[in-house]
């Protein structure tokens, strides 16, 4: 290894890791998301999964955004949000669209999430408008969505959608006019959910685009990325693949 690249390791592996860079991101950013559907959210520094510093700046994840935006003109009165995480988006709609008091359930298999989504809904004051619940199987979204008829289902569950979007709960979901984003985790389920989709829903298939410093739309507070990779770092997604989403509109008649 050479020098140059030595020292390199040295700074941002080890004196810089992207751990300690979001965490001074968010103390610069006073705790709150800075940009994007949920600027003004009050949001944690650390996250079990993921880079929590394209979430504070709002880049995460904006190939989507039109999407909500469309749905501000009339927001869901319930929203399904199934693989969770921490709750940026679960939390992030019901605070959001809270002047029209939307109803949010989340699904999250791992216990330090779902403690986070918690925080974060009372950081936010929409706690009485949050439920948490684990693992969601084909079964319980079949039983949800004919009981609770969601305007909005969010979906990312990394790699089990293929059987958790069943036949039924298309049909089921049809029936209740909801709106489908579906995270996909493999070509092949792509292509086997889009055919599930099509007929009773109007399908778009969008792609993950590369981020780059140029996503950030905002003008960040003094040295809060002080080194030259810094934005570079924290608007990365840490997407090994592609993992575009399926949106689905329920059709009109």
């Amino acid at each position: 290894m050479t020098k140059k690249r030595t020292a390199f390791y040295r700074i941002y592996s080890r004196l810089w890791p992207i751990q300690r860079l979001w965490r001074w991101l968010w103390f610069r950013l006073g705790g709150k998301v800075a940009g994007g559907p949920f600027a003004g959210m009050r949001y944690r520094s650390h996250a079990v999964w993921g880079n929590p510093g394209n979430k504070l700046l709002g880049t995460y994840e904006q190939e989507l955004f039109p999407v909500l935006m469309q749905l501000d003109r009339n927001p869901p009165p319930v929203v399904f949000d199934i693989g969770a995480s921490e709750g940026y988006y679960a939390v992030g709609l019901a605070w959001r669209w809270r002047e029209a008091k939307t109803q949010v359930y989340a699904w999250e298999s791992d216990p330090r999430s779902q403690a986070l989504i918690t925080a974060g809904s009372a950081e936010n004051q929409v706690q009485d408008r949050i439920e948490v619940y684990g693992e969601c199987t084909e079964a319980v979204l079949y039983e949800a969505i004919s009981k609770l008829r969601p305007g909005l289902i969010i979906m990312d569950i990394e790699g089990a959608e293929q059987d958790v979007c069943s036949a039924r709960c298309l049909g089921a979901s049809g029936e209740a006019g909801s709106v489908w984003i579906v995270e996909c985790h493999h070509p092949d389920i792509v292509e086997t959910l889009k055919a599930r989709f099509e007929g009773r829903f109007q399908v778009e298939v969008i792609p993950n685009q590369p981020r780059t410093p140029a996503d950030i739309r905002i003008r960040l507070p003094l040295f809060s990325a002080p080194l030259l990779n810094d934005r570079r770092r924290l608007v990365n997604e840490g997407r090994p693949f592609p993992t575009p989403w399926i949106v689905a509109f329920p059709r009109q008649g």
